[in-house]
This record gives C-alpha cells, structure tokens and sequence, in this order.
C-alpha cells in the first residue's frame, strides 16, 4: 500500500513514525502542486493524508487541487502531530486504503457531463447493457450500473451524441460499491481505443460546461 502525504515533514516527525510502524510506502509533498509533476503524476496511490495546518496556508489554486484529489482517492485531513484518539482514526483509514484499488492522480480536465451510454462485452454483442457516464475525459470516465465484471476486463462503450457512433474499447480500473456526494455505486473505465474525432468531440462536450 502507497499513501500520497501532504505536509511539512519538519512537522511531520510523528505521523511518519507511524507509517514507518505500519509498514506503508508513502510520498511526501509540502506542496499540492508538485502532485502534477514525474514521478507522483505516475505512480499509484491507495490514498492520500492531508495535513490540517497545509490548508489552512495554501493557496486557492492548491484548495482546488485538494478538491480533485478526494474526487479520486481516499482522503484524511491529519494533524502533523496527532494524539492517542486520532491514531485510532488512523487505523480505520488504513484500512479503508488497504481495500482500496490503487490508482493513479488524475489531474485533467474533467466534466461532470452526464451522458446516456450503451456497454457491451464484446464489440459486436446484442447483449446492451444501458449506463450512465460521469466525470468524462479525453482518457475515460466513470460509469453507473456496472456489469458483473472484474478490474482488468474489457467492455465497448458507446456513448450517446458522438458523431463517431463506434464502440469506445475501453478497460475496467476501478470499482466503487458505495455513493458519494458526487457519484452513485459504479466503475472507472479507461479508454483504450478512441478515433481522433472521438477523442475532438469529448474535448468539445467537456469544454462546453
């Protein structure tokens, strides 16, 4: 398991005795930015601790960057110095993480564009299965009513109000059981194959919001 940690480590002595305690792999970043930047834009991530005191002095630009990131992984505001009572909050958020498929920070743009969508298991099956999509890119997006499927598999996305009507080949990352505030119980999808006037229309649809 891998932890993204936002903090100062010169505050921070005391929360990364604990992770060293737990055995878990973190990175750690005093800026939300750097979040953008090779090799933490790559690598995956079960999860992500924030330190309070970071917020509270962080720019608005970094305030929005934090609001991606819960969208994507797993968030726990800490404090650098946490006391007996927190630690046990910790513990449960450890957990969490651990079930949590690891993935990696999206940063691009996205749109909460709800979309209509046909999902098929094979590119030329009759089996339909109807779906909503959110939080579409250029790369992927997030789909309701999954299918009886495992991360890895491969499904065909078609996606209402694209001229270009062909089967999106697409890859199943992740899987969410529970809703949010943002997003009903579904999937993360990525796109494997997508025609450049595809790829010119999503960009479209996105920017138009």
């Amino acid at each position: 398991m891998r932890l993204l940690l936002l903090s100062d480590k010169t505050e921070a002595a005391q929360l990364l005795t604990i992770l060293h305690q737990e055995r878990i792999y973190y990175d750690l970043l005093s800026r939300a930015t750097y979040m953008a930047h090779p090799p933490f834009s790559t690598r995956i991530y079960n999860g992500a601790l924030i330190e309070e005191k970071l917020i509270t002095q962080c720019s608005i630009d970094d305030l929005n960057t934090f609001e991606l990131l819960k969208k994507v992984l797993p968030c726990q505001i800490i404090m650098a110095d946490p006391d007996p009572a927190h630690k046990v909050t910790l513990a449960t958020f450890f957990e969490t993480c651990q079930r949590f498929p690891a993935r990696s920070i999206r940063l691009q743009t996205r749109s909460n564009l709800c979309l209509p969508a046909v999902v098929t298991s094979e590119a030329d099956s009759d089996k339909l299965h109807k779906v909503n999509t959110y939080n579409i890119s250029q790369n992927g997006c997030f789909l309701t009513n999954p299918l009886n499927k495992k991360i890895g598999d491969k499904i065909w996305i078609n996606l209402d109000r694209l001229e270009d009507s062909s089967p999106l080949l697409s890859e199943i990352r992740w899987f969410s059981q529970d809703s949010t505030a943002d997003l009903p119980p579904g999937m993360g999808v990525r796109f494997l194959e997508a025609s450049s006037s595809q790829r010119k229309q999503l960009d479209s649809l996105i920017h138009k919001r």
